[in-house]
């Protein structure tokens, strides 16, 4: 349970210095690129992608992967990874494991603390808004694909257990291609979208969890 929480914060990453920006650094090339992706994101009525995600650290020797996939309207979502579904409907969130037949639901968490979430997969889409100094680095090719390379770093990083995001951002499509964080751990959290649909037909009762499909739902919000 706690590997697959940790892979949904890096839904949507160490190096040997942790070089941060002077202060008030809001570069203004990649805050124009921000701002064209963020009005991109927020015309959509729906998201649909596919993602793999990378765990890695060279010092410890792992270097593991996973693929899902998620679905997101406005603030709800879905995401489907390997023996786990998990549903959110903006009033609770349910973990659903198929394979033994059992969920837990518990209670939406505080929308400001969500906002800062990086556990939210929603949350790729916008969680360089705010809290972040960042600048323009590089265009590059990521992926086969002529990409924007910027860095984000949060404004309080002493609160946070990562030190730089870096978003890979597709010119032509002005489309996310990946997130990495960066821990101060020496972790490595990538995670890569591909398949991105726009616009699908999604019902809002779509993402509330069929209780009647689980043996046993705890309900953690008591």
């Amino acid at each position: 349970m706690k590997k697959i929480t940790r892979i949904l914060g890096l839904i949507l990453i160490a190096l040997p210095a942790f070089s941060q920006p002077a202060d008030d650094v809001k570069d203004p090339k990649a805050k124009a690129i921000l701002e064209e992706l963020s009005l991109k994101n927020a015309s959509y009525s729906s998201i649909k992608a596919e993602f793999t995600y990378r765990l890695f650290n060279q010092t410890d020797a792992i270097d593991e992967t996973q693929n899902g996939s998620l679905l997101l309207k406005g603030n709800k979502y879905i995401v489907n990874m390997v023996g786990q579904e998990i549903y959110f409907n903006e009033k609770y969130i349910w973990r659903w494991m198929p394979d033994v037949k059992e969920a837990t639901k518990d209670c939406a968490p505080d929308p400001d603390e969500e906002a800062d979430n990086l556990l939210n997969p929603s949350n790729i889409f916008t969680i360089y808004e705010k809290g972040f100094k960042f600048t323009y680095k590089i265009e590059d090719v990521v992926n086969g694909r002529n990409a924007h390379v910027i860095y984000l770093y949060p404004e309080n990083a002493d609160d946070k257990p990562y030190h730089t995001i870096v978003l890979n951002i597709d010119i032509e499509k002005m489309e996310i291609i990946s997130m990495e964080v960066r821990g101060k751990d020496g972790n490595i959290y990538t995670t890569t979208l591909s398949k991105f649909t726009a616009n699908i037909t999604a019902k809002d009762a779509d993402f509330t969890f069929d209780e009647s499909k689980a043996d046993d739902v705890i309900d953690l919000c008591d």
